[in-house]
């Protein structure tokens, strides 16, 4: 039976401490590979705890990867351990559970050395029309552009909210107004480096290190007005990158940008457990912008043995790794998953998160880790920028971290957004097609995977749906490289952060029609 020491736990909860501890024994060998976990009531009796508290830990356990629960069966060691590499076994060693560790300093610098590959100029322009044309940008825009989508519009599954909620523009109204009254000119009206405030970095390194655990140092920090920006520099640092590796189906802004630099972008297949590192090789891809902790639009969670697998691709040569944490604060079900940055040992992981989710996308507030050993890279690619988010702005976000008041919000608006969630789910399960429906990833962040049993198409319901003023996105319009094949379910993502809440079993009674009207 195993058995840890409740008392040693410091000022941990048990919940905290019962996950790093089992986490811990597997990722030692304490636990082996398909051992069973005592059952939860077993267990909780043992430790004298309750077995909601075992309970959280398992499932904690399960979304992360370490353990797989087998139906009536119980909870089981997942096989974790990485894939044969001393550099990954060196990682291990210095990222034990509970201490994530900062970058390391061991990476030589890569050559900033320009090259141009006008060889693959048509390839692009190719790809690029394509997945215009086909591809999920295409086929959103195509719907603006529709008369009908000039009308009324009853709910846009399609695209997140325009802000995350009435209470972001009161936050910030409230912040903007302290700090005008607590800063002094000086602070509100100077010139930051290309970097950003000092101040703003440190307020974020702080709380990454509360809410997500990691550790990171101010100055490797970047801040930018927005994702893209970040997307940009990671491509102007990279020119000898010829290739760029995304998650296939995935997010259709990032082969806009890339291809725009000149970069091939390959689309790498992708299955339950993330990405399928076994292509990066064969594709000859020298970067992998990669989703892990709730991958757009297919939502899943990259497990931790896939996150190893992908690090030891990395570290087996020039390689780097681009995490892209778009929604952690939002998973709504147990604590955040921990970064892929927070398990990197030698500086390959770079490391991009936005503020756009969370308060608005017109604040245009985005920041990134960069790993020591590229800190001459990002100087020569910044040498050309100014700071492109407004001092006030910085300021007035830093002191929103540094009160708690940006977290609070947070807070409430996940639960705003769990109950917005629930009822839309259950909207669909009480309609006449409910028994037909199947929900995927519907706790990992702001938007989940619809599937419906039926012979039709998913882009012949969105067509119908419009109509009735639903706005429904087909998850293989996402696809980069071709459309999956019909597996008996057509599958839209469900991006519900800006519906309201009134008008979802209207929207719900719509979609039903559309997909009776199409079989």
């Amino acid at each position: 039976m195993l058995t840890y020491d409740l008392h040693s736990r410091g000022e941990l909860s048990l919940f905290e401490f019962l996950y790093r501890s089992i986490k811990n024994d597997i990722l030692t060998g304490q636990l082996q590979p398909s051992e069973r976990l005592p059952s939860k009531r077993t267990f909780a009796r043992h430790l004298g705890i309750s077995t909601i508290t075992i309970e959280a830990a398992y499932r904690q356990l399960v979304a992360e990867g370490y353990v797989y629960a087998r139906e009536r069966s119980g909870y089981y060691v997942a096989d974790v351990a990485p894939v044969s590499s001393p550099t990954l076994a060196s990682a291990l060693a210095y990222s034990p559970i509970g201490a994530e560790q900062p970058f390391s300093h061991a990476s030589s610098l890569v050559s900033h050395e320009v090259a141009h590959y006008q060889n693959d100029s048509l390839h692009n322009r190719a790809q690029h029309e394509q997945y215009e044309q086909h591809g999920a940008h295409g086929q959103v825009e195509q719907y603006k552009q529709d008369k009908q989508y000039e009308q009324h519009i009853l709910a846009d599954f399609s695209r997140p909210a325009s802000h995350a909620h009435r209470q972001a523009a009161r936050l910030w109204e409230r912040t903007l107004r302290s700090t005008f009254s607590h800063e002094s000119e000086a602070t509100l009206f100077r010139e930051h480096t290309a970097r950003g405030s000092m101040r703003l970095r440190e307020a974020i390194a702080q709380y990454l290190l509360r809410s997500r655990g990691m550790h990171v140092e101010p100055e490797a920090i970047v801040i930018a007005a927005g994702a893209k920006l970040l997307y940009s520099l990671c491509a102007l640092m990279n020119p000898r990158a010829r290739t760029i590796a995304l998650e296939d189906p995935g997010y259709p802004v990032l082969c806009q940008v890339y291809t725009a630099f000149g970069k091939r972008v390959q689309g790498i297949s992708q299955d339950e457990h993330g990405l399928l590192v076994s292509e990066l090789a064969l594709k000859n891809v020298q970067i992998a912008h990669v989703m892990p902790s709730h991958q757009f639009p297919s939502g899943h969670l990259m497990s931790i043995s896939r996150r190893y697998e992908l690090l030891s691709w990395a570290y087996d040569g020039a390689r780097e790794i681009i995490e892209d944490d778009f929604d952690w604060e939002f998973r709504l079900a147990g604590r955040p998953i921990p970064s892929l940055q927070s398990i990197d040992a030698q500086g390959k992981v770079i490391y991009i998160s936005t503020f756009s989710v969370s308060l608005s996308p017109a604040l245009r507030i985005a920041y990134a880790v960069f790993p020591d050993a590229l800190n001459e890279r990002v100087e020569h690619a910044l040498a050309c920028f100014s700071q492109t988010v407004s001092t006030i702005d910085q300021i007035a976000l830093a002191r929103a971290l540094e009160s708690g008041d940006y977290e609070r919000h947070i807070s409430r608006f996940r639960a705003y957004a769990r109950r917005v969630r629930d009822e839309l789910i259950s909207a669909l399960q009480s309609s006449p097609i409910g028994n037909r429906l199947i929900f995927g990833q519907v706790d990992n962040g702001l938007h989940f995977v619809l599937g419906v049993r039926t012979e039709a198409y998913a882009r012949d319901i969105a067509r119908v749906c419009r109509s009735s003023g639903v706005i429904m996105a087909p998850l293989d319009a996402y696809c980069l490289e071709q459309t999956t094949a019909h597996d008996g379910y057509a599958r839209f993502v469900m991006q519900y952060s800006g519906v309201d809440p009134q008008h979802i079993h209207e929207a719900v009674l719509a979609f039903v029609r559309a997909v009776k009207e199409c079989e």
